[in-house]
């Protein structure tokens, strides 16, 4: 997926790369700290650098694995189901329509210029406090999702004949959205 465009980068000496809460423990990282400037890719780079960018990391993913890619979309959500099993807002994410329209710009490059297999289901699915990693985040869905992206790479290693994948399993939506509290 192309979740790592929009994470917090830091700029040092005209380069970025991704800052996470890992990288920032590290004493690598806190030795340059101080040279280092906070951002997002899309506050440094223009449209037209990252498509560049992301269409030359295509053709080079495919001349490496040909159409052995699979890509996983990405849908950020502004809503989660909570332990309670209600709809809430997430509510502390900023930039959220510009880091929507980013990562759809570079999945759609990136499926244009590679024969990669598509799984585009998460669409289907909310933010779950329930998520085993890390809880409520934008790109952290119900476990279903896992589970169904799960059996169709399986498929598309095993057999390849089908490469896009776009419904979620319907009874799981339906019995879903009957128990949310609205």
């Amino acid at each position: 997926d192309f979740y790592d465009v929009i994470c917090g980068m830091s700029e040092y000496k005209g380069e970025l790369f991704e800052t996470d809460d890992f990288i920032r423990r590290t004493e690598f990282y806190k030795n340059m700290e101080s040279e280092c400037e906070p951002c997002h890719l899309f506050d440094k780079r223009t449209d037209a650098e990252i498509r560049d960018i992301i269409t030359r990391f295509a053709w080079d993913m495919s001349g490496i694995y040909g159409n052995n890619i699979v890509i996983i979309r990405t849908d950020l959500k502004d809503k989660y189901i909570s332990l309670d099993n209600k709809l809430e807002n997430i509510t502390d994410e900023p930039h959220l329509e510009r880091k929507r329209e980013l990562i759809a710009m570079c999945e759609n490059i990136f499926i244009q210029q590679t024969d990669c297999a598509v799984i585009d289901i998460s669409k289907h699915f909310y933010s779950s406090d329930k998520f085993k990693f890390g809880g409520v985040h934008i790109a952290h869905y119900e476990n279903e999702f896992y589970r169904e992206a799960g059996v169709f790479l399986s498929h598309i290693l095993s057999s390849g004949k089908q490469r896009k994948f776009t419904k979620a399993d319907e009874n799981y939506i339906s019995m879903r959205d009957l128990r949310l509290e609205r």
